[in-house]
């Protein structure tokens, strides 16, 4: 069960990263970063759900910099 394979702890958290090379698309359209934010929550809650049985609970948060340059991506005005 998923006790004896996961750690009794209050929380775990997951990190995503994404190729550097994408920078430059999420620069020209900054709602996609939304949609692969979704997409990686819905992984998790799918991988629980069929594994483990369970619905998980997901809190994500966005850090928009790009690792090299430091540089917040701009932002899009609609």
């Amino acid at each position: 069960m998923m006790e004896q394979e996961l750690p009794t702890v209050p929380q775990r958290h997951v990190v995503f990263t994404m190729d550097e090379r994408l920078w430059s698309l999420f620069c020209l359209k900054r709602e996609m970063l939304k949609a692969f934010m979704d997409e990686a929550a819905k992984l998790l809650q799918d991988w629980f759900l069929d594994r483990y049985k369970v619905t998980i609970g997901i809190v994500m948060g966005l850090h928009t910099f790009e690792p090299k340059r430091e540089k917040e991506i701009p932002k899009v005005t609609e």
